[in-house]
């Protein structure tokens, strides 16, 4: 439970929880199901703090050029980039329980 806490408190507590995990895991300290779960959830949290990451370096781009931004090589690169981890967050969602999903929701913004 501590983990799962700590990985819905942003990208450091992700971080944070990687390396507790990484320290644990196997150690036979959580059951196989409880390890499943964290790298599940953590692999949905990442994605889902990647998108933010992402959609941010866009509308900074978006702010500093406009509607030219459209054509900037970085911003293509960076839409393409949203994208495919959006697609990749769809598939990772249905393994992880709504509860869990909720709680990144309340950090990232994104349902």
């Amino acid at each position: 439970d501590k983990l799962v806490e700590l990985i819905a408190t942003g990208q450091e507590g992700l971080n944070q929880a990687l390396e507790l995990f990484g320290q644990i895991k196997g150690t036979g300290l959580l059951q196989p199901f409880e390890e499943d779960h964290i790298q599940r959830l953590s692999d949905y949290a990442s994605a889902s703090y990647r998108h933010i990451s992402l959609t941010a370096e866009m509308a900074s781009i978006r702010k500093k050029l406009g509607v030219a931004a459209r054509k900037d090589e970085n911003w293509r690169a960076l839409k393409k980039e949203r994208s495919a981890n959006l697609r990749a967050m769809r598939e990772l969602e249905y393994n992880i329980n709504p509860r869990d999903k909720r709680m990144i929701a309340q950090v990232t913004g994104f349902a």
